[in-house]
C-alpha cells in the first residue's frame, strides 16, 4: 500500500479491514505498507515501509511485520522485490497482488498514467512498470498465476464505473 501521501488514513483503515479477517490455511495476506509523517499519527506514528503477513486482530503498528527501511514505493524494482519476498515467503498455487494508491486511470493515452505515488521521493510508478515489474516475478518461485489488481481512487476506474 502506497500510502506515503495524503491517502495514509486510508491505508490505515484499508489494513483494518483486512486484519478483521486476517490469514487463514487458505489464504494468505501479504502486505507492504509505506507511510509517512503528516497525515496519520496513530498507530506508533512509524514513517517507514513495513511488510508481514496479516493475521486476525493485527494492528498497523510498530510490532506488525519487518521494517524494510524506506522503500520508494514508485520505483518498479521495489515491486519486484516486494513479488519476489512474498513468492518466497508465502509460496502458493495462486497469487493476487493489489496496487493500492491514488491513480491516473488505466487506458493507454497519450500520457502517462501512473498508481503508487510516493510524495516522500516525489516518484510515481506509472502503469506500464507494473507490467514490467511483474514479470517473472510469481513464475521464478513456481507459478504462473500471478493476477494483478489495482485499488486506487476514483481517477483510476473506467468512466461509468466509479
Amino acid at each position: 500500500m502506497a500510502a506515503a501521501n495524503d491517502l495514509e488514513p486510508f491505508g490505515i483503515e484499508d489494513f483494518l479491514e483486512m486484519s478483521s479477517v486476517g490469514s487463514n490455511s487458505d489464504v494468505n495476506i501479504v502486505v507492504q505498507f509505506d507511510r509517512t509523517p503528516g497525515f496519520d499519527a496513530t498507530y506508533d506514528n512509524w514513517t517507514d515501509t513495513r511488510r508481514g503477513l496479516i493475521q486476525a486482530g493485527d494492528l498497523p503498528n510498530l510490532t506488525w511485520g519487518t521494517s524494510a527501511g524506506e522503500v520508494n514505493m514508485g520505483d518498479p524494482n521495489n515491486l519486484t522485490n516486494f513479488v519476489n519476498w512474498g513468492t518466497a515467503n508465502y509460496p502458493a498455487d495462486n497469487y493476487a497482488i493489489v496496487v493500492w494508491d491514488h491513480g491516473d486511470g488505466w487506458r493507454n493515452t497519450a500520457t502517462a498514467r501512473t498508481v503508487a505515488n510516493d510524495w516522500e521521493s516525489g516518484d510515481v510508478l506509472e502503469n506500464r512498470e507494473v507490467g514490467a515489474a511483474l514479470a517473472g516475478g510469481a513464475r521464478k518461485h513456481g507459478s504462473d498465476r500471478l493476477r494483478c489488481l489495482f485499488d486506487g481512487d476514483a481517477r483510476s476506474c473506467p468512466p461509468g464505473e466509479r
